[in-house]
């Protein structure tokens, strides 16, 4: 399925339309995905042929990648993870990081103060490889709640994560959607 101009990523194929199962992934394309959690971004062969992410003839000539391509190096690698092993699909549009964390958070499954820590880790890193090495460990719990999270979201958050003004505004929506601010207040709250 195509999303405006723009290919689809590979999760968002996967994604049914008429509201039947969604399509499960090869489990060779999830195997070539894991790779990417030790392969550097454009380097894993394996990957090239599921890439939608496009390199700009500039950066290529000199052996580099654009931010595309590293976002979605960093969200194939987690994707692949998560979606190990799975009947339902881990990638659910819509679905913020931060609220799938606030519910691995709730959910009693580990340390609420280990969940914080890793995901304020993640959201404090400077580097989409920062990131990407925090939330591996997340990921992983994730999986065993069988949570989903949109997969299109965090790549366009690692794709601009290197700028500071993208950045903060990206982490303000992950903490708002882990702390589950709603702006509403009470005589209680207000401050």
């Amino acid at each position: 399925m195509a999303v405006g101009s723009r290919r689809a990523w590979y999760w968002e194929d996967l994604v049914p339309e008429d509201g039947k199962a969604f399509r499960r992934p090869p489990g060779e394309d999830l195997a070539a995905m894991r790779l990417a959690l030790n392969g550097k971004p454009g380097a894993v062969p394996a990957l090239w042929r599921l890439h939608r992410a496009r390199n700009r003839d500039e950066l290529a000539r000199i052996g580099l990648v654009s931010d595309a391509i590293v976002a979605e190096h960093y969200a194939f690698g987690l994707f692949g993870v998560h979606q190990q092993s799975r009947s339902q699909l881990m990638h659910a549009p819509g679905v913020e990081l931060g609220t799938a964390v606030r519910r691995l958070h709730t959910s009693g499954a580990a340390s609420k103060d280990g969940i914080d820590a890793v995901f304020t880790a993640a959201a404090t890193a400077t580097t989409p490889a920062g990131v990407f090495g925090r939330l591996r460990g997340l990921v992983d719990q994730l999986n065993s709640l069988k949570q989903p999270f949109d997969y299109t979201q965090l790549v366009m958050d690692l794709r601009f994560w290197d700028r500071p003004e993208q950045r903060t505004r990206i982490r303000v929506r992950w903490g708002n959607a882990y702390h589950a601010w709603s702006g509403v207040q009470n005589e209680e709250t207000a401050v």
